[in-house]
């Protein structure tokens, strides 16, 4: 058993610019789910580029509350926290490419682990026939 909320908000809109936020909260059975609690938000920002209209740059972060049976099998005390930068850059009208950048405090809950940064490169290919 669970429930998981989402709500979306478009905060501003002037021309072709537009802020977006959006919340997540979750909670889950914790005698059987890793992860109790989840709560995360956000904003995207569009439009803010002049001559990109269509450019989207994002900030979130997410906050995983584990379980007390998830902790002891990961040693983990703690929640883990990630911070995310994306921005989406549609490049043709097919191709879409997002360099994201992630910040990870306490991975999997474990004080002892270092924290993470990654950097990544989403591309999404539309294809219609």
């Amino acid at each position: 058993q669970g429930i998981y909320l989402l709500g979306e908000r478009q905060l501003i809109q002037s021309g072709d610019f537009e802020l977006a936020g959006f919340a997540r909260l979750g909670m889950a059975d914790s005698t059987i789910n890793s992860i109790e609690t989840y709560v995360g938000g956000g904003l995207v920002a569009r439009g803010f580029v002049p001559g990109r209209p269509q450019d989207r740059m994002g900030i979130a972060f997410a906050r995983a509350g584990f379980s007390d049976q998830s902790r002891g099998i990961t040693a983990g005390e703690g929640d883990e926290l990630a911070i995310e930068w994306s921005y989406e850059i549609p490049v043709l009208d097919w191709l879409t490419l997002q360099p994201n950048v992630q910040y990870v405090s306490r991975p999997s809950g474990d004080r002892e682990l270092d924290d993470a940064v990654m950097a990544g490169l989403r591309f999404t290919i539309a294809y219609a026939p």
